[in-house]
């Protein structure tokens, strides 16, 4: 599953959003949207930038910027939720329905998962070491 949203061009107008390559609209775009925003509620955006990262253990964030502008000519933010093992063919189609860079959402994407690898990766060897340096300790107190 993958979930877009961006402001309008228009002042007034609604949110557009997206879910799983489908703009949406009525009751259902409302339902989604309420629940997209409190489960994103937390989330600090740091200004002027793009980011993905992991959310949680399933999902990741990502919020880009939209190639147009809104009509006080300010650059309108997409903030996207999905979940990690989405596919590919589903979050392309979702991306390209909001009129966003695929490339770009890609290499954002991509930076997180490399991320998220790494730093388990380095968790594990943390670990490792901490119990190879205690057994060290244990082993030359007791002689």
């Amino acid at each position: 599953m993958i979930i877009a949203t961006i402001q309008n061009l228009k002042k007034g107008d609604e949110q557009i959003l997206a879910k799983d390559g489908v703009i949406l609209s009525g009751y259902e775009r409302e339902v989604t949207l309420n629940k997209f925003f409190s489960d994103i509620f937390e989330i600090e955006l740091k200004d002027n930038t793009e980011e993905c990262f992991f959310f949680n253990e399933n999902q990741l964030f990502c919020y880009i910027y939209h190639p147009q502008l809104d009509e006080a000519n300010r650059k309108r933010r997409a903030l996207i939720l999905f979940e990690k093992n989405a596919s590919e063919e589903v979050c392309k189609s979702t991306i390209e329905v909001m009129g966003l860079s695929w490339d770009r959402f890609c290499e954002l994407r991509d930076k997180a998962l490399i991320s998220n690898k790494v730093s388990k990766f380095l968790n594990i060897k943390t670990s490792t070491l901490i119990v190879v340096i205690l057994t060290a300790i244990i082993f030359c107190y007791i002689l």
